[in-house]
């Protein structure tokens, strides 16, 4: 029989399978964080890891403990982007274009980590 609309059991299937995909590339994302070599890359792959928990907030929503540990991380990632931002020359007169890059993508990511706390806490 084929209903207009879906049934709980698709509703669970379609569930289920969100969460598998956002798993999926949430350790693929992490993995390739890992494997980066230069500080720059970090930032950009832990970039769009925030940016797809922001827009996809599965893990989020519904896994207290991938939220508590969520939470710890972006502490301990903030206090990182912050000491390397501090480390950065003050004057721009002094940045050349790498440093000004970098700027840019520390301040993207702690916006970002900062709207996923209001957000979801």
């Amino acid at each position: 029989m084929v209903h207009r609309y879906p049934t709980r059991f698709q509703i669970k299937r379609q569930k289920e399978a969100a969460l598998h995909e956002t798993v999926t590339y949430v350790k693929d994302l992490l993995l390739q964080a890992s494997s980066q070599s230069c500080f720059h890359c970090n930032v950009v792959v832990l970039t769009t890891m925030f940016h797809h928990l922001y827009e996809n907030p599965i893990l989020l929503t519904g896994h207290a403990n991938f939220r508590m540990v969520t939470w710890n991380k972006m502490n301990e990632i903030e206090q990182t982007l912050l000491s390397k931002l501090q480390s950065l020359p003050a004057r721009l007169a002094e940045n050349n274009k790498y440093d000004m890059q970098i700027r840019v993508h520390i301040s993207n990511i702690l916006d970002l980590m900062e709207n996923i706390r209001t957000k979801y806490w």
